[in-house]
């Protein structure tokens, strides 16, 4: 996408008999530095056991444009203050520090501290840190859209042959593969009571021999709901809390950034369904 970028300016000087954008050399310094820190990056988070969204990258390259485009505005303001050959290294020099400076100061400001909450729950699941076993365990995620991260994290975390790889997580509103989030619809996913036909799923897997329910639960992201549907989520959780005694509870906290409006907070319930009726 870069190179697209490049040739078009191009093209495009040579067929108005224009100067391009920028000078060649800059140009290509700049893109070339961004796709090697966004390379960097990628490294760095896979090694953490983190991942990166596919429209980061894009956005990188966006951005790279964008400041080439800067430059060649603000090198046009300040051409007639500086020679152009010391105006060229103090624009790199300064766009360099900037993306570097930037990329560093968020990197260290997550250092030992969580974004979601998923990864170390799935580390305790793992690890057995819960009196029941993931075979025995029914899960539920509230809401439903932390099965994305959820799902990434049970395969990540766990061996291929454990049984935490293969369970199954559900989700509220979306019963079946809250993994796989479909935003086209989703409001009719809330269409009437869907808290009776969650507890009465509950109760289906509880009579096929699932004794406990892991409550993976989020108030901070539940709120980002309209109040009707919010009213939903608290009624679902008041209800499992009145029906089933709390075996285990454990918070997992995230770093709250101030730039967000959600953040990944979230608490898991260990509840006993009770001796399995079938």
């Amino acid at each position: 996408m870069a190179a697209v970028l490049i040739l078009r300016d191009r093209r495009l000087a040579k067929k108005n008999k224009t100067t391009a954008l920028v000078p060649w050399n800059f140009e290509l310094t700049i893109l070339s530095a961004s796709v090697f820190l966004l390379a960097v990056m990628e490294a760095a988070l896979s090694m953490g056991d983190r991942y990166m969204f596919f429209v980061v990258p894009i956005a990188s390259v966006v951005l790279g444009h964008c400041l080439l485009g800067f430059s060649a505005i603000l090198g046009d303001c300040l051409g007639g203050f500086l020679p152009r050959r010391n105006l060229k290294q103090m624009l790199l020099g300064s766009l360099g520090f900037l993306l570097f400076a930037s990329s560093l100061v968020n990197t260290v400001s997550y250092i030992g501290v969580e974004k979601t909450s998923a990864r170390p729950l799935m580390q305790d699941l793992q690890q057995g840190v819960y009196s029941a076993s993931p075979r025995e365990m029914l899960y539920l995620a509230v809401p439903d859209v932390l099965g994305i991260t959820l799902g990434f994290y049970q395969k990540f975390q766990s061996s291929t042959d454990s049984a935490l790889r293969q369970a199954s997580f559900h989700g509220f509103p979306k019963w079946q593969n809250p993994e796989l989030h479909q935003p086209n619809g989703y409001a009719r996913i809330w269409d009437g009571d869907i808290v009776a036909s969650t507890l009465q799923r509950i109760d289906r897997e509880h009579q096929n021999g699932k004794r406990y329910l892991g409550l993976f639960y989020s108030e901070s992201m539940s709120h980002s709901f309209q109040p009707p549907y919010l009213a939903k989520v608290e009624r679902l959780i008041q209800e499992l809390r009145q029906k089933y005694p709390i075996v285990q509870q454990k918070n997992y906290p995230t770093k709250k950034d101030a730039r967000y409006y959600l953040d990944e907070e979230s608490t898991f319930y260990l509840f006993d369904l009770g001796e399995p009726r079938s």
